[in-house]
C-alpha cells in the first residue's frame, strides 16, 4: 500500500500535478514575489541608464563650456595686450608732442629752474636750523653755568652772614 501511494506520488509529479496544494500556493508566491523583483530591477535598470545619459550629457556640455570660456579668456586678454599697446602709444605721443612744444618746454624750463631754486633754499635753511640748534645748545650751557655760579654764590653769602 505504501508503495502504491508512492507510485501515485511520482506519477502526478511527473504530470505536473501538486503533491500538496499548499506547497504550489507557496510556490505561486514565490514566483509571483520574483516578478514583482525582477519589474522593480528592470524600473532601477531604466533609471540609472536615463541617469548615465543624463551625467554624460552635462558632462559634454561642461567640456564645451569650459573650452568656450577657454577661448573667450584669449580673446579677452588678446584685446587688453592690444588696448595696453594702444595706451602706452598714446602716452607716449602725448609726452612727446608736449615736450617738443615750445611753450611746454619753456614752462618745463622754468619749473625746473624753480625746484633748483627751492633746493638750494631747503639747504641753506637746513644749514641755519643747524647752525641755530648749536648756538641754543651753547646758550644754555652757558645759562647753567650761571645759575650755577648764582646758587653758590647765594649759599656763599648766606654762609657769611
Amino acid at each position: 500500500m505504501h508503495s502504491l501511494e508512492e507510485a501515485r506520488r511520482k506519477r502526478r509529479w511527473s504530470l505536473g500535478e501538486s503533491l500538496d496544494p499548499i506547497t504550489e500556493e507557496k510556490l505561486q508566491l514565490i514566483e509571483k514575489e520574483v516578478k514583482e523583483q525582477e519589474t522593480i530591477i528592470q524600473g532601477y535598470q531604466q533609471e540609472n541608464e536615463k541617469l548615465y545619459r543624463q551625467v554624460k550629457a552635462l558632462q559634454a556640455q561642461s567640456k564645451a563650456s569650459e573650452e568656450a570660456m577657454f577661448k573667450e579668456n584669449q580673446r579677452l586678454q588678446t584685446e587688453l595686450a592690444t588696448c595696453r599697446e594702444q595706451v602706452s602709444r598714446n602716452i607716449g605721443q602725448q609726452v612727446v608732442g608736449n615736450v617738443l612744444e615750445p611753450d611746454h618746454s619753456q614752462a618745463l624750463s622754468v619749473l625746473l629752474a624753480q625746484v633748483k631754486a627751492a633746493q638750494k633754499n631747503e639747504v641753506r635753511l637746513m644749514e641755519e636750523i643747524r647752525r641755530l640748534k648749536q648756538e641754543k645748545q651753547a646758550l644754555e650751557v652757558d645759562l647753567e653755568v650761571m645759575k650755577k655760579e648764582r646758587d653758590l654764590a647765594k649759599a656763599q653769602a648766606n654762609h657769611t652772614s
